[in-house]
Parts: structure tokens; C-alpha cells; sequence
């Protein structure tokens, strides 16, 4: 099985941190997944996402400023 992942964290001193693994894609396939995902996210912004056979989106909420 083949992932891509990337890690963005913000620091407690405002720095940023970003971890990117390519574990079995090569360059072109990445540009592929790369931009399919920049046009998914401008289609969740407008409101007409596509519906995918599978498709997985978490969002971890900051537990401090949960209401």
C-alpha cells in the first residue's frame, strides 16, 4: 500500500513545523494527488464537493476552545 502524509504543526512559539512522508508515489502521481485535493478543498469552499466512492476527512478540534 502507498500514502502520502502531511503533518502541519503550529508551535507554542508560533514557529511551524511540516512533516511531508512519501512512502511509493513517485512525482508525477504526487502532482496528481496534490492537485486533485487543491481542487476538492475550492469545491468544499464553494459548497459543490463531489461525492467519492471513499473518501476520508478528519478534523481534530483545539479541546481549549471547544464550546
Amino acid at each position: 500500500m502507498k500514502s502520502y502524509t502531511i503533518e502541519l504543526t503550529e508551535l507554542e512559539d508560533g514557529k511551524v513545523h511540516l512533516v511531508r512522508r512519501c512512502d511509493g508515489f513517485n512525482a508525477l502521481e504526487l502532482l496528481g494527488i496534490l492537485y486533485e485535493s487543491l481542487h476538492d478543498i475550492i469545491r468544499q469552499i464553494r459548497g459543490d464537493a463531489p461525492i467519492y466512492d471513499t473518501i476520508e476527512r478528519q478534523v481534530v478540534k483545539n479541546k481549549e476552545h471547544d464550546d
